[in-house]
């Protein structure tokens, strides 16, 4: 029988992380359809720290595997996961500019090809039109990619090694520490929105994920005292209060805020959910987890994805829409949420999972079970 208190072996399924993939996507809707949670945005800083974990343990288990990493196979299959889901949401959102107004559909249009190309976050910073219209979201999918390309050779460089692996996660702990004192330093002197969708100043959360998956990425299964796991299930508990606080303290949109204040939020947020992932992990059938895992929370991270590609464009127009009409914000919002999940749900269904089904072909240290991402 085994111990209910040790850490998940990194061959096994990370249980509840697509759980938390859905507590992020709802910050993010709970943010785009103006549900006084502003701060929902601090969603995608916990979208970074699972995405730094997953790339990495992934990276790693490969390494352990194989003895190597494949630039090619890891490449491929990142454009298998989240390419063929990026151009239906790019088509979508050509097809809701109808209802736009004509400077977002204009903005909407001149920014496809930085978002197909995974620069959209610099084309808003330095585009002439600063905005990424009704694709404003796939700002921190250029972020992530552009992390993508960078860390796998570093991994197979260096990282991957396994005598150098805490070595290693303490050094990225560190960068990750210096990238939110670059974030508060950046956002005294730049204007907020270049400062905010960077990447080299909004890139503390993929290292913290990354350090985190280094740090446990041990041969063996390491057994927590009761007393140390409760603990770590209570932390974990208030990480998710701590989340929840952030997107209800900022109330308006990052440019409206105090900078300082929204650098403060993306800190907290990125801190609260490693806190959180850890939990999770080092205690897999902890109450804690087992919240993360109910089956809800699973169905709906699995298309978090999605959900986050879909829901923004539907919001915008939805609000515009109760402004112009007056509807009832809270039947609008319903009806968009509904309809975000529900497309996405389709998406999953009728474009993700038949790429996915070709990308395990480039899975060289093939896992029954492990969580992707």
């Amino acid at each position: 029988m085994s111990n209910p208190d040790t850490v998940q072996s990194h061959s096994t399924r990370w249980r509840g992380l697509d759980g938390l993939r859905a507590f992020a996507v709802l910050l993010v809707l709970a943010c785009h359809f103006g549900l006084h949670a502003q701060g929902g945005i601090v969603g995608v800083d916990v979208f970074f720290v699972i995405s730094g974990f997953l790339i990495t343990s992934l990276l790693l288990k490969e390494r352990d595997k194989t003895g190597e990493i494949s630039f090619r196979d890891f490449w491929v299959r990142r454009a298998y996961r989240l390419f063929p889901a990026l151009v239906c949401a790019i088509l979508f959102a050509v097809l809701m500019s109808k209802w736009a107004l004509p400077a977002e559909r204009h903005q909407t249009f001149v920014a496809i090809p930085p978002v197909l190309f995974y620069v959209g976050n610099w084309w808003a910073v330095f585009g002439p039109q600063h905005s990424l219209g009704l694709l404003s979201p796939d700002w921190s999918l250029a972020v992530e990619e552009q992390f993508y390309v960078v860390w796998p050779l570093v991994a197979a460089l260096w990282l991957a090694h396994t005598t150098h692996r805490r070595r290693a996660a303490l050094i990225i702990a560190v960068l990750s520490v210096l990238d939110v004192v670059w974030l508060f330093a950046a956002s005294s002197v730049l204007h907020w929105n270049n400062v905010y969708m960077r990447t080299d100043t909004h890139a503390m959360g993929l290292l913290a994920g990354s350090a985190l998956a280094l740090f446990l990425a041990r041969p063996n299964a390491v057994t927590l005292t009761p007393r140390r796991a409760k603990n770590l299930q209570r932390f974990g508990f208030m990480a998710v209060l701590a989340i929840v606080g952030v997107a209800l303290v900022v109330r308006q949109t990052p440019a409206a805020e105090p900078p300082v204040l929204t650098a403060t939020a993306i800190t907290v947020g990125t801190l609260a959910a490693a806190v959180l992932l850890v939990g999770l992990v080092l205690v897999p059938n902890g109450w804690l987890t087992q919240l993360f895992e109910n089956r809800v929370a699973k169905w709906m991270g699995t298309r978090s994805y999605g959900i986050y590609l879909f829901n923004y464009p539907i919001a915008v127009i939805l609000l515009a829409h109760l402004h112009a009409h007056n509807v009832t914000r809270l039947f609008l919002t319903a009806i968009g949420i509904v309809a975000s999940i529900a497309i996405a749900a389709a998406s999953y269904r009728w474009v993700e999972q038949p790429f996915l089904a070709r990308k395990a072909r480039y899975t060289a240290a093939r896992t029954p079970g492990l969580v992707t991402t």
